[in-house]
C-alpha cells in the first residue's frame, strides 16, 4: 500500500530515513556543518551553493523550527536563490527566501515560446 507507505514516512518529518539514505535532519546538519567550515575558512565573501530542493527543505526547517510536518513555514519557488547567512556563533539565519534574479513574476516561471 504506497498511500499507507508515504503517509507513515510523512509522520516521521525530519527523521523520516529512507533505507540507505540520510534523514532530512541529517541533511541539515551535514550542510549546516559544511556552510559553518566555508563561512570561517572563506575570505569573508559571498558563496554561491547550487543544490536540490530536499536540502534548501532541510535548511528551512532547521533555521525556521519546522518538523517537516504539514505545509511549510515558507513556499519555497523555483528560479530563485535562498540566502542565508552564518553568525559568529556559527547559527544560520535566513536573510531572503525566494529571492528573484530575474525581472518579472517569481516562482514556476513560464517561458513563452517564440
Amino acid at each position: 500500500d504506497h498511500a499507507g507507505a508515504f503517509a507513515a514516512a510523512s509522520a516521521q518529518g525530519q527523521h523520516f530515513r529512507p533505507p540507505g539514505g540520510e534523514s532530512p535532519d541529517h541533511v541539515r546538519q551535514r550542510v549546516s556543518a559544511w556552510l559553518v567550515a566555508a563561512a570561517r575558512n572563506g575570505s569573508g565573501s559571498p558563496l554561491l551553493a547550487v543544490t536540490h530542493q530536499g536540502v534548501i527543505r532541510a535548511l528551512l526547517a532547521g533555521i525556521t523550527g519546522w518538523n517537516m510536518i504539514g505545509k511549510p513555514p515558507v513556499r519555497l519557488a523555483d528560479d530563485v536563490v535562498h540566502v542565508i547567512d552564518v553568525d559568529p556563533a556559527g547559527a544560520l539565519r535566513s536573510i531572503g527566501w525566494n529571492v528573484s534574479l530575474i525581472d518579472g513574476p517569481v516562482g514556476r516561471r513560464r517561458t513563452e515560446r517564440p
